[in-house]
């Protein structure tokens, strides 16, 4: 039971119970059976950890796709430290192989179930995905192929670093379904931050990049990506200003910068990764509430829906396609995470079995966290940033920990004066009216967090 102002809540019935209540009407609550599905496990990361993964029979409705590890530019924050040259490229014909795999095993899910999912195809890096440009329109290109003879309903998404000539954005235009740009906010702001390896700024060519996808998507499924060193929080309503201002975007990402990488040896030291995010955001959409109420802001730094487990990382939700030919749950995991699959020659072949340490890393982290007012949401963090051991991997992690739980003691603090936050409210318990029970606009989201953006849309507080 975790103290809320006059209330304390239970987080595994997600309930608050006044302080006043008699310990009669107490004891008749605590014997009333929950119904909440993830209050009955510890999100089934026990059994994760104890089986194997076996990814060989899974279907896969979200599959990844890293092209590569070269990039045009020396962003001061790249998790991969990105450059040109890498030595490790996929070639086309095993990529080929991965995306027939994966609409064969789709095509046998419709036969079995008479169900026809669509297929998600994600392609990120790494690097640049667009840096190898012919190689990526033929994939496209074999996607929409499959899609058609297959009668599998295929999406595309794309991020990109927006470095695109306007014969590149028509072709993405024309085939993605969703577009990330990475851009951070400012003019100033990307000069300094994603600059060509000489130094020189990006930002007149991001402004033409969003411009052209403004005008060829009509606001529909441009997504812009702001990461963000505290620095710059102080910015944030300045960057609003920019972009929903400039572009018709429809959706503004934002994420605070994180120690791993480039990120890492661009830092001084561990101050660089503290500071007032949560405050700096709140303030930003009360500003957009007014300015901009339509626009819609996320970040992935705050959980904001009931998860069973932190990301799809641990069962395996979307495996990804390295350009070494691996197959890993999770694109930031390579290091810590044995490969689930390897292409190599054509060939798709999947591993047996394969040790979950990212399973094993959360059932170690539960000790400390499973007491938190923000477990039920956020499931202990990311077990990969867990298992980074730098002075400055902790200092953030820990600062990330405290921020997400200001986050909730927000939260919790505006739905108990009877107002809606960022969907959340609370409702009287029938048998008892002094006990609040949580809830989330339309229903509680039993989700993991891998591929759910965490949306605050502007005017989140009622």
């Amino acid at each position: 039971m975790i103290p809320i102002g006059d209330y304390l809540f239970d987080a595994e019935r997600l309930a608050f119970i006044p302080e006043t209540i008699s310990s009669a009407e107490y004891r008749k609550f605590l014997a009333t059976p929950t119904n909440d599905d993830t209050a009955l496990s510890i999100f089934s990361a026990d059994r994760a950890a104890r089986n194997p993964i076996n990814a060989r029979n899974m279907v896969f409705p979200h599959v990844g796709l890293c092209l590569s590890y070269d990039c045009q530019l020396r962003c001061t924050y790249c998790s991969f430290r990105s450059e040109e040259h890498h030595t490790d490229s996929i070639d086309e014909a095993d990529i080929d192989a991965y995306l027939r795999h994966m609409f064969k095993a789709m095509i046998m899910n419709r036969t079995v179930t008479g169900e026809n999912e669509s297929l998600s195809i994600h392609i990120t890096g790494g690097g640049e995905p667009t840096y190898h440009w012919k190689k990526l329109r033929c994939i496209v290109e074999y996607a929409d192929k499959l899609s058609h003879e297959s009668g599998i309903n295929c999406s595309l998404s794309l991020t990109t670093n927006g470095i695109l000539s306007t014969e590149q954005i028509a072709f993405i235009s024309e085939h993605f379904q969703s577009v990330m740009v990475s851009y951070d906010g400012l003019p100033k702001i990307q000069d300094l931050n994603r600059h060509f390896e000489a130094g020189t700024g990006t930002s007149t060519i991001l402004d033409n990049t969003l411009r052209l996808f403004s005008k060829a998507l009509n606001g529909k499924g441009l997504i812009i990506r702001t990461t963000i060193w505290p620095q710059d929080y102080s910015q944030l309503r300045e960057m609003a200003v920019q972009l929903f201002s400039n572009y018709s975007v429809s959706q503004w990402d934002i994420m605070p910068v994180l120690p791993y990488g480039r990120a890492e040896d661009t830092a001084a030291d561990s101050k660089n990764y503290t500071g007032d995010f949560l405050n700096s955001y709140l303030d930003l959409l009360a500003f957009a509430t007014e300015k901009y109420p339509e626009a819609v802001i996320t970040t992935p730094f705050f959980p904001n829906s009931l998860a069973i487990q932190y990301c799809g990382a641990l069962e395996i939700e979307c495996p990804w396609l390295l350009p070494s030919g691996k197959i890993v749950a999770c694109l930031e995991s390579e290091a810590f995470q044995p490969e689930i699959g390897h292409v190599s020659n054509g060939v798709v072949s999947f591993a047996e079995t394969s040790r979950n340490f990212l399973a094993e890393r959360v059932l170690d982290q539960l000790s400390e966290c499973e007491e938190c007012i923000a477990f039920r949401f956020c499931r202990g963090g990311c077990p990969v940033s867990q298992m980074r051991d730098s002075v400055l991997s902790k200092t953030a992690r820990t600062w990330q920990c405290q921020q997400t739980v200001e986050y909730f003691q927000y939260v919790f603090s505006q739905i108990l004066q009877n107002k809606t936050c960022f969907n959340w409210y609370v409702e009287p318990s029938k048998d008892n009216p002094q006990i609040l029970f949580l809830r989330m606009r339309n229903s509680l989201t039993h989700s993991t967090m891998g591929f759910l953006p965490q949306t605050h849309r502007a005017g989140g507080v009622e």
